[in-house]
């Protein structure tokens, strides 16, 4: 059935994955060494660690605590190790492929979604959502990313498409597909635990409205295979036997071992018009309940209901969280239509006409700014590209203020890591802590560069990076463009670049 489906709809397919493909590249290049620091420091830091590169003292705490699985640092282990052996040995080139990598990984979990998923869709329809499958912007944004959360939402993926697969493809149903999926489900909730309540929809729906019995042991059994392998995977990382999906759950509910805030239960609805876009979020927030009522019997809302309310219900929320709803967004959206359309509910003409034309526009503007024009690097991690490209050619030095024996600066005037981590750190970076800016040897045409700062001084400049250039010592309080700077704060930190004291 779904091989009849596709069929006219192929040439429009490969055009799709074709351009799709290219957006995930640009995004890849484009898409700084993090998107949230726990992509880095609690599995590329963590890998570092059993490669000898980082110490254990410098990792994030949750090492310490032993409440991270060890299965996506044991993958980001050997392919580093792969890299290395095929002489491929700076880390950003190694980090980009491991975006690379990933950005073929949703590529692959994307086309596979919409392709499964073609049946549930109408015949008038189809071009739509084919389309807005694969130029849907923001997972160009969190899909490049080797990410807990990335890797997550590709395997949820994959594996519910698998089992649609074997529901639409009038086929006999293959022990082998079940037994693939709970493997895929399995590593789903080894990348992000959170996921075990997805797979909970799922088994749900396989038992209630598959009616499945015998293939459902199938399933739970490559799930259970997999966490048996995770367990290992755990003591490879830790060097002890630990159940840590126990651990992560006793430090985050039970006994609450770090506090990161609560947020309120309108975060997703806020976040949704904030973050996809007014016209695609006010879409969303239409969508998805037209969707999940309409669609009560569909594994999709089995699937990603339950795990929306629980992230709208536990205190704390964060935007990444709920990529894996976010990935099938563009599904939702279709089937909330014809939910609408079958019941004739009203959508005035006019009204309909400003919401095509809004979403299609503000999905291109947010292609063109946020995955082909914009570079995603904010924060610390420009410091981190800036002074890795200047570190290839010559040395670079960077200056650490402190003018009130702030405990903040250490001792032997190294970067703090949660400014530059360990592992992406040039041995041609030299630091040194100075009490002002005079003591800043520049020179004429030197750019010194404001590449952090303490909290109360961000509060009132604009931007996060900052740049001046210096004619000589004369210009010494003339930093951020024509704003006088009076006060230079201890912990900030300055590159010099460009010039003769650079080189």
């Amino acid at each position: 059935m779904i091989e009849t489906i596709i069929a006219p709809h192929r040439r429009l397919l490969l055009l799709c994955l074709a351009i799709s493909l290219a957006l995930y590249m640009v995004s890849a290049w484009h898409s700084a060494i993090y998107l949230h620091p726990d992509e880095h420091y609690q599995i590329v830091e963590f890998a570092s660690y059993k490669m000898g590169i980082t110490h254990a003292d410098q990792l994030a705490w949750e090492f310490a605590e032993q409440i991270r699985p060890g299965t996506q640092p044991l993958l980001c282990y050997t392919l580093l190790k792969t890299f290395g052996a095929a002489h491929i040995t700076d880390h950003y080139s190694q980090l980009f492929l491991l975006r690379v990598l990933s950005a073929f990984l949703s590529l692959f979990a994307a086309a596979l979604l919409c392709i499964t998923a073609l049946p549930y869709v109408r015949a008038q329809y189809r071009r739509t959502f084919i389309i807005a499958s694969f130029l849907f912007w923001y997972p160009y944004v969190y899909g490049v990313h080797f990410s807990s959360e990335t890797w997550s939402a590709c395997m949820v993926m994959i594996a519910i498409s698998i089992l649609v697969w074997q529901y639409e493809g009038n086929r006999l149903k293959s022990a082998v597909s079940f037994f693939l999926a709970g493997l895929l489900l399995g590593l789903a909730f080894l990348f992000r635990f959170q996921t075990a309540v997805i797979s909970a929809g799922i088994v749900a729906w396989l038992f209630t409205i598959g009616r499945e019995r015998k293939l459902l042991l199938y399933l739970i059994s490559g799930g259970a295979l997999v966490l048996a392998l995770g367990t290992l995977a755990d003591h490879w990382l830790y060097g002890e036997w630990v159940f840590v999906p126990w651990r992560y759950f006793d430090a985050a509910f039970i006994h609450k071992h770090a506090d990161f805030g609560d947020q309120p239960i309108y975060f997703f609805p806020e976040h949704c018009l904030m973050m996809l876009t007014p016209p695609i979020g006010i879409l969303v927030l239409i969508a998805l309940p037209v969707a999940f009522i309409t669609q009560s019997r569909s594994i999709y809302t089995w699937a990603l209901l339950p795990f929306l309310v629980l992230h709208i219900l536990i205190p704390h929320k964060e935007w990444r969280f709920f990529y894996p709803i976010i990935s099938f967004l563009p599904l939702l959206a279709i089937l909330a239509w014809q939910g609408w359309r079958a019941r004739s509910w009203l959508m005035p003409r006019p009204l309909l006409s400003v919401a095509k034309w809004g979403i299609a526009i503000g999905d291109l503007v947010a292609l063109l700014l946020f995955v082909i024009l914009a570079d995603l690097r904010f924060d610390q991690k420009i410091l981190m590209q800036a002074v890795h490209e200047q570190a290839l050619t010559h040395p670079v030095m960077l200056y650490e203020t402190d003018i009130t024996h702030s405990p903040f600066v250490l001792p032997k005037a190294t970067i703090p890591k949660d400014l530059y981590p360990e592992y992406v750190r040039d041995s041609n970076v030299h630091e040194a802590v100075v009490a002002s800016l005079q003591e800043i040897p520049t020179h004429g045409g030197d750019t010194l560069t404001l590449v952090s700062a303490s909290e109360e001084e961000w509060g009132s400049r604009p931007g996060t990076i900052l740049y001046q250039t210096w004619p000589g010592s004369t210009a010494s309080h003339r930093m951020l463009g024509a704003e006088p700077y009076r006060q230079i704060s201890s912990n900030n930190y300055y590159l010099i670049s460009k010039g003769t004291a650079a080189r």
